[in-house]
């Protein structure tokens, strides 16, 4: 019985447990469809079009209308635990970049106005 993770559409994880130790559609009947991404697959449904999941991952720009499942594998497609605090772990690995984007809400003293261009005479 190996762990894995339920995003659902409302943004909840839940912690579930597979009847497997290796990876088959089958085994998940839940879910009709499924993705790889390296070490980890991502299983779906087509859902409404208008409803997304707001899930993102840092390994793919994907976006997915139904719960999704999430599972990390080894090459042979045997299952890994991915439980909740071993996912929390690996997302504060993950560095974020500071954006240097001016908003319109920023004071404007912090706004420095130069010019894009120097002229040399």
């Amino acid at each position: 019985m190996k762990a894995f993770l339920v995003f659902n559409k409302i943004g909840e994880i839940t912690e579930l447990n597979s009847k497997s130790n290796t990876f088959d559609i089958v085994n998940f009947p839940d879910y009709k469809h499924y993705k790889r991404y390296d070490e980890y697959v991502i299983l779906y449904n087509i859902g409404n079009p208008d409803t997304k999941n707001p899930t993102v991952f840092n390994f793919t720009k994907d976006t997915f209308t139904s719960d999704i499942a999430l599972l990390k594998l080894n090459k042979d497609d045997s299952i890994r635990n991915l439980t909740y605090k071993s996912y929390i772990r690996i997302m504060s690995k993950i560095k974020i970049e500071e954006n240097d984007i001016i908003y319109s809400s920023d004071e404007q003293l912090d706004i420095l106005d130069i010019t894009p261009f120097t002229y040399k005479k």
